[in-house]
């Protein structure tokens, strides 16, 4: 199943079997719902200061400079951050709801300039997890993942998995087709 056998993945992903039979059924467990309510706090207070930070510069720059072409823009970004920490914040965690993909795993890595993000893709379903567990996971095995996944207005986050089992129902993957050379 892992790639490394001497990796306990639930201890990565932090689950127990009880989570596990509530996402079966399609809950959270009162564990992950704490959890994922602390998670949904800690960002708030995080873009809440952010959203502070660019409101108190902006001000700062008016009052003291009086340079209006910047302290403008600078206070506009302060209230559109706090405008976005709202706005994603208004999903209570009575309305998510466990979701399940079952499929071959793909594992896909982004990089650009300043990070690096990992993701499992199962049918289309884009889950980021962190390198140690992306690394304890083999590309082409069949898994059942859980997860939550919050959508507010057009603002999608890529979910992450919340706990997993293996799949021994997926039918057998279509051999891909080679290239002609």
């Amino acid at each position: 199943m892992p790639i490394d056998s001497s990796v306990d993945v639930a201890t990565l992903l932090n689950f127990t079997e009880a989570d596990l039979a509530q996402n079966r059924i399609g809950q959270l467990s009162d564990r992950q719902e704490k959890a994922v309510k602390r998670k949904y706090r800690t960002q708030s207070l995080v873009g809440g200061f952010v959203a502070l930070c660019f409101a108190g510069t902006g001000i700062f720059v008016l009052v003291t400079d009086q340079a209006y072409f910047c302290g403008i823009p600078i206070l506009l970004i302060g209230a559109f951050v706090a405008y976005l920490v709202i706005s994603l914040n208004t999903v209570s965690v009575d309305e998510l709801h466990v979701q399940q993909v079952t499929g071959y795993l793909e594992r896909h890595i982004h990089s650009d300039s300043d990070s690096t993000s990992y993701y499992f893709i199962i049918n289309d379903i884009r889950m980021r997890v962190s390198k140690k567990v992306y690394n304890a996971f083999p590309d082409d095995e069949a898994f059942t993942f859980y997860y939550v996944k919050r959508q507010v207005k057009n603002i999608s986050e890529a979910p992450s998995p919340i706990s997993f089992e293996a799949a021994d129902d997926v039918p057998p993957r279509p051999e891909k087709k080679k290239k002609a050379e």
